[in-house]
């Protein structure tokens, strides 16, 4: 008697494997855009952070120009004029200190403008052709 053994290999169950594949790599792609979106919603917060505080710092820088400078200024040259006309040397000295705080701080606006907008610079990719 002879026996004779055939091995044959079926997928019997290859669409159950394969789904498998396909959902393994369809929840890492759906991963891998919700870290994606996370980047870019924190990106988006980033930016308008900075701008938010680049148009704050401005509107300081032009309410010194407008204001705050141009009164310091006129109060030291007032008390100035009353010291030369025999007032005392005190109130001209406290004005011209104030002053010099004003434009001390006009400056750190300034500076603080300027960080702003080279963050910005930092954070919005530049316009390429």
């Amino acid at each position: 008697m002879a026996a004779v053994q055939v091995g044959v290999r079926l997928p019997l169950f290859a669409r159950h494997r394969e789904d498998a594949d396909v959902d393994a790599r369809d929840a890492e792609l759906r991963a891998l855009q919700q870290q994606r979106d996370d980047a870019r919603r924190a990106q988006l917060a980033d930016v308008a952070r900075t701008v938010a505080a680049w148009r704050g710092w401005n509107a300081q820088v032009a309410r010194d120009e407008t204001t705050l400078l141009a009164l310091a200024h006129d109060r030291a040259r007032t008390a100035l004029a009353a010291y030369a006309g025999g007032g005392a040397l005190q109130p001209w000295l406290d004005a011209d200190n104030a002053e010099i705080q004003t434009r001390l701080s006009y400056v750190d606006a300034l500076a603080a403008r300027a960080r702003a907008w080279v963050e910005l610079a930092y954070l919005l990719p530049e316009e390429q052709p």
